[in-house]
């Protein structure tokens, strides 16, 4: 199923961009709570990583599904 292969490859890139996030805060200098406002947006882009993440999930489990009831 082409598009089951779409999303799984969009998928992947999601899982990259938020290894590449994680890693971002992970390396930020110890003092970076003087930077509130940077701060928020990077965990407010962590959370609609997370939520996307999730979504695309389960459209790939139904779709999974799917598949496999039609044969």
């Amino acid at each position: 199923m082409p598009i089951l292969i779409k999303l799984k490859e969009a998928l992947d890139e999601l899982e990259y961009g938020y290894s590449d996030l994680n890693s971002a805060l992970n390396d930020l200098n110890p003092d970076w709570e003087s930077i509130s406002s940077p701060r928020d947006y990077l965990n407010n882009a962590e959370c609609y990583l997370t939520n996307a993440k999730d979504t695309l999930e389960s459209a790939i489990a139904a779709l999974e599904e799917l598949s496999d009831e039609l044969g």
